[in-house]
C-alpha cells in the first residue's frame, strides 16, 4: 500500500468508546532547517550549505493518521535531499502499516512489524502507554491490531494471548509479565516452551541466573540435548541433578553418533595401560577420546585424534574428584618418553596448581625422571566446541 496524499476530512471517530475527529498526530517532523533551507532561493550560497551541511543526510518523517471509520494509518519515511534543477526531498526508504477497525494489521511492502521505527511512540500517541518498549518484541501484526482498536487492553491480556499464540498451557501470565520486565527475551521465552516441564519454573529459573544464564555452557548443553532428544527439563531440578541429566543424555547422544567409531584399543597404546588406575583412565580408542571431547566440550578428539593414531599423543581422562574430571594431553617421543602438554578441564578450565603438581609429579614418575618434567611451551590447548 502507497498512501502519497492524506487528506483531513471533517467527522467523528470512536475509539474505545470515544468519539474523535479524524486527525493526522505526527510522531516525527522534518526539520525546520531542512525546511528553511528548501526555501531559500537557488544560489552559490545554497549550494555551499548543502555541501557542507544537508549532502548525505538522512531526515525521517512520521505520523499517524486516524480515519473516521476507525482505520490507523501509520507512515515512516526517511528523504534525503537530492539536486536537480532545484533541490527537493527524495525518499529513501519507507515504513508503515494499516489497522482496519476490526483490529486487521497490514504491514506495508511485505515488511516486518519490528522493522517499522517508533513503535512505542505511536502506541504512546494512541493512548496506549501500559504497553512496555520490553513487551513489543512478543508483540505479533495480529496482536498490535487488537492493542490499537482497543481488544487488548492491559499487560495481563497481552501475555495471556501470548501464551495462547503459543499454546502453552498451566502458566500464569503474570509470571510471564514479570520475567519480561526482568528482562526475558522472546528467544529465552521459545526455548523454554520447548524443553522446560514447566513454564513458570523455567522463568524463575532465566531470572535468577540472569548474569550468567546464556555463558552456562552445561544448562545450554542440555536444553540443546532435551530438543534432540525430545525430552522435557524440570528447572527445579539441583545443579548437581542437572549435571547428572547432562552426563547421562550425553552419553544417550554418544552412542548413537558413535556407532561406526572403533571401540578397539590401539596396539601402541596397550603399554600405557598398566598406568590405569582409579585416579587416572588411559584413552586408548577412537570412542573414548571422541567421548572425552563431548563429554568435556573440547577438541580433544577433533584435534588430536590423528596425532594418537600416529603415535605422537597420548591422552588420559583423571578423576580429580570433581564432576567431570580433568584431561592430560601428553606428547609422545620414543626416545626421550611422556612429556607434558596440557591439563584442562571441562570448557578448558584450567586447573588448581595443586592437583597440576601432583599429575606433573605422576608423569615425572612415569618416566624416571630425577628432574621437572619440562612443558611444551609451544602447545596448543584443547580449542572449545
Amino acid at each position: 500500500m502507497v498512501i502519497t496524499r492524506w487528506l483531513r476530512l471533517p467527522g467523528f471517530l470512536l475509539i474505545n468508546n470515544k468519539s474523535y475527529m479524524e486527525k493526522t498526530i505526527a510522531i516525527q517532523e522534518i526539520n525546520q532547517e531542512v525546511k528553511d533551507f528548501l526555501a531559500m532561493p537557488q544560489s552559490i550560497a545554497k549550494n555551499i550549505l548543502y555541501h557542507r551541511q544537508f549532502q548525505g543526510n538522512h531526515f525521517p518523517c512520521g505520523n499517524i493518521l486516524i480515519r473516521e471509520d476507525g482505520t490507523v494509518h501509520y507512515s515512516y519515511t526517511v528523504y534525503k535531499i537530492s539536486r536537480g534543477k532545484e533541490y527537493f526531498m527524495k525518499k529513501n526508504s519507507h515504513y508503515g502499516f494499516t489497522v482496519d477497525p476490526k483490529g486487521k494489521m497490514n504491514v506495508w511492502f511485505g515488511g516486518k512489524l519490528h522493522t517499522i521505527p517508533y513503535l512505542h511512540d505511536v502506541l504512546s500517541k494512541l493512548g496506549k502507554e501500559w504497553v512496555k518498549e520490553k513487551y513489543l518484541q512478543f508483540i505479533t501484526n495480529s496482536i498490535m491490531g487488537k492493542i490499537i482498536v482497543g481488544k487488548i487492553t492491559n499487560p495481563h491480556d497481552l501475555f495471556t494471548t501470548i501464551l495462547k499464540l503459543y499454546r502453552v498451557k498451566n502458566a500464569s501470565a503474570n509470571y510471564l509479565k514479570h520475567a519480561v520486565e526482568n528482562n526475558v527475551t522472546k528467544t529465552q521465552l521459545l526455548e523454554g516452551i520447548s524443553v522446560a516441564k514447566n513454564l513458570d519454573h523455567y522463568l524463575d529459573f532465566v531470572q535468577s541466573t540472569a548474569d550468567s544464564f546464556s555463558q552456562h555452557g552445561s544448562i545450554n548443553d542440555l536444553m540443546q540435548q532435551a530438543l534432540i532428544l525430545d525430552r522435557k527439563i524440570d528447572f527445579n531440578w539441583s545443579v548437581r541433578r542437572m549435571e547428572e541429566e547432562h552426563k547421562k543424555w550425553t552419553e544417550e547422544l554418544m552412542e548413537l553418533e558413535s556407532d561406526s567409531m572403533s571401540r578397539e584399543p590401539l596396539n601402541w597404546l596397550k603399554k600405557f595401560q598398566k598406568y590405569n588406575d582409579n585416579r587416572y583412565t588411559l584413552l586408548d580408542n577412537q570412542y573414548d577420546v571422541f567421548k572425552e571431547g563431548k563429554v568435556m566440550k573440547h577438541c580433544v578428539y577433533t584435534n588430536y585424534w590423528n596425532a594418537i593414531k600416529y603415535e605422537n599423543f597420548v591422552v588420559f581422562h583423571v578423576n580429580d574428584g570433581s564432576t567431570y574430571g580433568l584431561t592430560l594431553g601428553l606428547a609422545y617421543d620414543k626416545t626421550t618418553g611422556l612429556h607434558f602438554n596440557q591439563l584442562m578441564g571441562k570448557f578448558n578450565q584450567r586447573p588448581d596448581s595443586s592437583i597440576l603438581h601432583e599429575v606433573k609429579q605422576w608423569l615425572n614418575d612415569i618416566n624416571n625422571y630425577p628432574k621437572t618434567v619440562k612443558n611444551i611451551t609451544h602447545a596448543e590447548i584443547f580449542c572449545d566446541t
